[in-house]
């Protein structure tokens, strides 16, 4: 009799211990991470995980990450989960309309408590419609990460990355950004562990994407973006510095070179030494121009 009790006892549980799997279980992911991992506190982290995960995917890539480097975890849960119905594309459900409008800020449940710790923060989220879903907008346009590297991850069944990090970089600020990556389907535990901790060591190295910078134009003295797409081709053609004109005034100077005609001279006074100086652009009032050696050393400062 004692001998049948012991048997039930060990049955019941096997079935209790086979549910809390089953409850652990990373049913809809489509990396190969069978369960979450238990994630330890760390006191004195240095590295945070923010994720958004409609399903198990990006969660079990992030837990996955946050153990990897001893890091502290954040889920974005929004106010209104998502649903089967609101994630199928192409019906005019709440994902496709959400996507759709650049004013969309879905509410979310909580925010993360004070980031001055971190030194660099992992964001994880799915790619819908090309982009990060637009709940994670919400957050980064009210959390304070300036002076902290990011590190973009991201999941899809078959889009990459694209301008989704670059665009989710505006929302930040003063902020590094690393190239982000789409984590590959059925990737394994250990292949996502080894791309975090090379992800990190990079980040700490100061590895980063480009965004878009304000510069000033020598000649008309307007302001001009130098477009990360921009700074990205310089660098790949090796170019030194940055562009000091405008496109209007590069054109216009290349036009004059082009069709032969003299460029216009105009006569001025260097602000910092008092040197009669000829400059290409017609000075203004507000601006103060400066002589190449003076130019220099205030550059240099």
């Amino acid at each position: 009799m004692k001998k049948l009790i012991l048997m039930l006892l060990s049955l019941a549980l096997c079935v209790c211990m086979a549910s809390a799997a089953a409850e652990d279980a990373v049913s809809s992911a489509t990396v190969n991470v069978t369960a979450y991992p238990e994630l330890q506190e760390h006191e004195n982290a240095k590295t945070l995980v923010i994720y958004f995960s409609a399903d198990d995917t990006v969660k079990a890539v992030a837990l996955v990450v946050a153990d990897a480097l001893e890091a502290d975890a954040f889920e974005v849960v929004p106010e209104q989960p998502y649903t089967a119905a609101d994630l199928a594309y192409y019906t005019d459900g709440r994902c496709d309309r959400e996507q759709a409008d650049a004013a969309a800020r879905p509410g979310i449940v909580s925010w993360p408590d004070s980031l001055d710790q971190y030194d660099v923060v992992f964001i994880g989220y799915p790619v819908w419609h090309g982009q990060a879903p637009k709940v994670l907008y919400t957050l980064l346009e009210e959390i304070d990460l300036s002076g902290k590297t990011v590190v973009p991850f991201c999941t899809s069944i078959s889009s990459g990355a694209g301008s989704s990090a670059d665009n989710l970089a505006k929302l930040t600020g003063d902020t590094v950004w690393i190239k982000a990556e789409r984590i590959a389907n059925h990737a394994t535990e250990e292949q996502i562990r080894t791309w975090a901790v090379t992800a990190l060591e990079g980040a700490r190295k100061g590895q980063y994407i480009y965004k878009d910078k304000i510069l000033v134009c020598k000649d008309c003295g307007n302001e001009f973006i130098f477009t990360a797409g921009e700074q990205e081709f310089y660098d790949e053609k090796g170019f030194q510095g940055e562009p000091t004109r405008c496109k209007s005034c590069r054109r216009a100077r290349q036009s004059n070179r082009t069709l032969g005609t003299p460029a216009l001279v105009y006569e001025a006074v260097c602000a910092k030494c008092g040197k009669s100086i000829q400059v290409s652009f017609e000075p203004r009032e507000d601006l103060p121009v400066y002589c190449d050696e003076c130019f220099a050393a205030l550059n240099n400062r």
